[in-house]
C-alpha cells in the first residue's frame, strides 16, 4: 500500500510542468516517506519468500529511489538484470 502511494506521488511529480519544481520537490519528499514506510514490510516479505519476483522488483525500485546503491545492486543481481 505504501509502495503504491509512493509510486503514485512520484508519477504525479513527474507530470508537473518544469516551472513547478518546488511543488515537484515537495511531492517527491512525500513519495520518499511512503517508500521508507514500505521498505521494512517488503524486506520482511523478501526474507519470508526470497524468490518472489514481484517483491524483488518493488525492492529494486525503492532501493533506486532511496539511493541505497549496495542493496540495489544486490537485488538487481538476484533478478538477473
Amino acid at each position: 500500500m505504501y509502495f503504491n502511494e509512493g509510486a503514485e506521488l512520484y508519477n504525479e511529480s513527474n507530470d508537473l510542468p518544469l516551472h513547478e519544481t518546488k511543488k515537484a520537490d515537495e511531492i517527491r519528499g512525500r513519495a520518499k516517506g511512503k517508500f521508507e514506510q514500505a521498505l521494512p514490510n517488503l524486506e520482511k516479505a523478501h526474507k519470508l519468500k526470497p524468490t518472489d519476483k514481484d517483491t524483488m522488483v518493488s525492492l529494486k525500485s525503492i532501493y533506486a529511489r532511496l539511493q541505497l546503491k549496495e542493496k540495489y545492486e544486490e537485488i538487481k543481481e538476484k533478478l538477473g538484470n
